[in-house]
């Protein structure tokens, strides 16, 4: 396994010869994402003394997810001739997925929302979040698991991001959005933000004095039907 955009460690082929005589070859040129880097061999055209061995060393730098594989054939002079190896590796690639791409908000007067975002790793290489950031008032980042950065997710893991919307004290709907910066392909991410403030419904109370006038009122007019029930 090799996290796309780099390059593995060097691994090495050992070309024996076991036979009486001397051993000459020639081996097939690697191929990207494969690459010769050297070896006691000293290049794809080599001898090797009878009874004697030396090596060819191979390095793997994937430039997508998924395996690749590579068949070289040693081309000699012994009864083998053609041998082969084969040059197998594994591309890995950190995934950032989010169950929200966008957040709605609303909140009335005065009062406070809030909203989690889900940050998943569905690649196959450690995610590395650097920087959460981007939301200014009255939006802020509070909260969650992803927070603060930097950290990691393993494949397969997730973390969570808390927005707060504060309505304030003027209406309207207001817009922002912050980016996450990670390894993935996809870096940055972006998540859009979108608030709004509500008008909170105002419900009428009435002190002592209220509701002494209020059922001195009532009595007044039940009494007023009664006496016109009776006229």
């Amino acid at each position: 396994d090799q996290v796309v955009g780099t390059t593995s460690a060097a691994s090495a082929v050992t070309v024996a010869n076991p036979g009486t005589a001397e051993l000459s070859a020639t081996v097939d040129a690697a191929a990207a994402p494969f690459a010769l880097t050297g070896g006691t061999c000293g290049g794809t055209s080599f001898t090797v003394a009878a009874g004697g061995s030396c090596t060819l060393t191979y390095t793997f730098s994937p430039t997508a997810a998924g395996a690749a594989s590579q068949v070289l054939t040693v081309t000699s002079n012994a009864l083998s001739s053609p041998d082969s190896f084969t040059l197998e590796g594994n591309g890995t690639q950190a995934q950032l997925s989010l169950d929200f791409p966008s957040v709605e908000l609303q909140a009335d007067f005065g009062t406070i929302a809030t909203a989690l975002v889900t940050v998943t790793n569905t690649g196959t290489a450690d995610l590395d979040l650097a920087t959460i950031e981007g939301l200014d008032s009255p939006f802020s980042l509070n909260g969650g698991s992803c927070l603060p950065t930097p950290i990691t997710l393993a494949p397969g893991n997730s973390c969570t991001i808390g927005i707060e919307f504060d309505s304030g004290v003027t209406p309207g709907t207001f817009n922002d959005s912050f980016t996450i910066t990670s390894n993935a392909s996809t870096s940055p991410d972006a998540v859009v933000v979108r608030g709004t403030t509500g008008m909170a419904v105002v419900i009428p109370t009435l002190d002592r004095y209220g509701i002494a006038l209020m059922v001195m009122m009532m009595l007044a007019l039940a009494l007023w039907s009664m006496r016109r029930g009776t006229i």
